[in-house]
């Protein structure tokens, strides 16, 4: 059988995909970047140009970036010990490849010829060739020897320090379950819920309900069931995870920042922050930690008057930890009349991809087919996009339940980057049971439409470059949460929101308390994020203040004034912050980057609001302006191009805070 790993056919057939199969096509693919590399170091200095070196480079990798790609996608959506062994065995030898890239004397004088050469280049090879220069000069092109062996070893450190993190992460969440036999200890919670955990207790053949740390399950106990000691349980065995015992991550944290702190000095930079930030739009870290800090000034008022108002309804100062989101529901129930879970039975989840195919229709006119082919698993869907002509740009795999052996949360990849482009929007949605169909509350629509959102962005993304078909991570989220504002929209709603017995269209009642609603506890809401994004960057620009201490007890001092003050004693979410540390570089220094895009999404979604949410000349000005330049215009000007104007940093506020 062809290997599905180097197969020309599209899609991969994924009945084939076994570790032996990946492991046979990352030597090839690996042995052909090898070549590739080799190929434009043969060159004559006569032979060099932008084509024979810059672009040659730009695609060396091509095929193993591909390879690399699908692998590691298949051990987060069906990990098995085999494929993790696979990636860890050739773990090194692709992360010495790339390491090599930037310390290589022979290309690095390539580039030069080029860059100096006087060549005749376009808007968007002037961009690859300027970008490829930077990227050079920052993975230290102009390092001695030594500095370059240093930094190869510092990477490959870094690839297995992660690795094992988001490994343990995943491992810690999937060794819980509590099996429950008595139905009257879930006295509150949603019927969708049950439905979850009594599906999730038959597939392992046991009776009663099955509950775990997945989201679906998790979050409905924390916030529905009137067991406060099954609520005090998940909690404690959420927030302990990876703190301890088999899975403990406390001290690969320690690893992880001592070891980047390390590269970014060896690379001429003060800190972590300021070597990852170098090319994004905040630029370094301390931009990005005053905007940060900015944010937390203007609305701590409207925290502290949160963490008050549910003190008072609970009568009690400071309430428990895991009686929070428990108080909430309470709060939101008496002063709006409302809970998020009245929205579920009206959304089914083919209901919703309807409205996300619908408003990418009517603005980008994208055309949206559910199609068959082999995948992973039995659940996974699959569905071909077509653009106006009639032409199939992309494809992509939607996989949204969990199950054991794939990873927590939601999020989307480009899988294959070609002609035709290959992606995969995951998540961790209740499953159909008992003839009920997957059913969503307004946080999982949310969650659709943003990874919708991010699809949208790499399917139209059409620079002829492949190094510019991204965007800086502070922007890449622009295009995700700005899709999350159509689905709160009544007008987008009435075109799928149907009860799953009835038909009903959502009515309009159950519309008017969620608009009545949508700023609750919004400081809160904003606070947790903000404080999420401060921890990281504080830990990546002040490192060594971590690194001879208690790192947990110093992040803690560091979150005092973001942080609710409880009953009981609270843990960080750092040894299962994968966002973090489950990656090389990920969201590391980073994370602040959704605070970042969310500033521009609700000021940005004012042109939509103003003119029309369904304006197709406003959609096709986002496209052409926001969503297809990729790299090819620097990100501040591609706002100010769509908007006219420089960003406006008090929209968020307005969208999200009742001030």
């Amino acid at each position: 059988m062809e290997n599905p790993f180097l197969s020309a056919s599209f899609p991969p057939d994924f009945r084939a995909a076994t570790p032996e199969t990946a492991e046979n096509a990352i030597i090839f693919a690996l042995d052909n970047a090898k070549k590739n590399i080799a190929k434009i170091e043969s060159l004559s200095e006569a032979e060099a140009n932008f084509n024979s070196v810059v672009r040659a480079l730009d695609n060396a990798d091509k095929l193993l970036s591909q390879v690399w790609t699908l692998a590691n996608h298949l051990e987060s959506v069906v990990s098995s010990a085999e494929m993790r062994g696979i990636l860890a065995k050739y773990e090194s030898p692709v992360s010495e490849f790339y390491s090599s890239i930037c310390t290589n004397e022979i290309l690095w004088q390539k580039i030069l010829v080029v860059k100096n050469s006087g060549e005749s280049l376009n808007r968007d090879e002037s961009k690859l060739l300027a970008d490829t220069v930077f990227s050079f000069e920052q993975n230290g092109a102009n390092l001695p020897p030594s500095g370059k062996e240093r930094l190869k070893a510092l990477d490959l450190r870094l690839a297995g320090l992660t690795r094992k993190f988001s490994e343990n992460a995943l491992d810690a969440q999937n060794a819980f379950e509590l099996n429950i036999l008595d139905e009257s200890e879930l006295d509150g919670l949603p019927d969708s819920a049950k439905s979850l955990a009594r599906s999730l207790a038959a597939q392992k053949g046991k009776s009663g309900f099955l509950l775990t740390l997945d989201a679906p399950v998790l979050m409905p106990v924390l916030a529905y069931c009137k067991n406060e000691n099954l609520r005090k349980t998940l909690w404690l065995e959420h927030s302990n995870l990876c703190f301890g015992g088999g899975f403990d991550n406390t001290e690969l944290i320690r690893d992880i920042l001592k070891t980047r702190l390390e590269k970014a000095e060896l690379l001429g930079k003060k800190n972590f922050a300021d070597f990852v930030l170098a090319d994004r739009m905040a630029k370094n870290g301390k931009t990005a930690l005053e905007f940060i800090e900015s944010l937390h000034s203007k609305i701590l008022k409207y925290f502290k008057r949160d963490i008050a108002e549910i003190e008072a309804f609970a009568k009690k100062s400071p309430i428990e930890p895991w009686n929070s989101a428990y108080y909430a529901e309470l709060m939101r129930r008496e002063n709006y009349d409302f809970s998020g879970e009245e929205f579920r039975p009206y959304i089914t989840l083919e209901g919703a991809f309807k409205g996300a195919f619908l408003v990418a229709d009517r603005l980008y006119g994208l055309r949206f087919e559910k199609a068959e082919a082999e995948s992973w698993h039995k659940d996974v869907e699959f569905f071909n996009v077509f653009d106006k002509s009639g032409r199939r740009i992309a494809s992509f795999y939607a996989d949204f339940f969990p199950r054991k052996g794939k990873r927590a949360g939601a999020w989307m990849n480009l899988l294959i980057d070609g002609e035709t482009k290959l992606g995969v929007i995951a998540g961790n949605f209740n499953a159909p049971s008992g003839g009920v169909p997957p059913l969503l509350n307004f946080d999982e629509l949310s969650t659709l439409f943003h990874e919708f959102g991010h699809l949208i962005h790499f399917i139209l993304m059409d620079s002829p470059e492949r190094g510019l078909r991204n965007v800086a991570w502070d922007f890449v989220e622009l295009p995700s949460q700005i899709m999350e504002n159509w689905c709160a929209k009544k007008e987008i709603l009435d075109t799928f929101a149907r009860h799953y017995k009835s038909g009903e269209k959502l009515p309009d009642s159950i519309f008017e308390k969620f608009e009545k609603s949508k700023k609750f506890r919004g400081a809160s809401f904003f606070m947790r994020q903000l404080s999420f994004a401060k921890i990281d960057l504080d830990l990546h620009i002040n490192t060594k203040k971590y690194l001879g201490c208690n790192i947990e007890a110093e992040a803690k001092k560091t979150l005092e004034s973001y942080s609710q003050k409880y009953s009981a004693p609270t843990r960080t979410i750092l040894p299962h912050f994968t966002h973090v540390f489950g990656d090389p570089v990920g969201y590391a220094a980073g994370y602040y980057s959704y605070k970042w895009a969310e500033a521009l999404d609700a000021d940005a979604f004012t042109r939509f609001e103003s003119g029309g949410i369904l304006n197709p000349s406003i959609g096709a000005e986002f496209a052409d302006k926001i969503l297809k330049v990729g790299k090819s215009v620097p990100p501040e000007e591609a706002f100010k191009s769509f908007m006219g104007r420089d960003p406006d940093p008090d929209a968020l506020i307005r969208h999200q805070i009742e001030t």
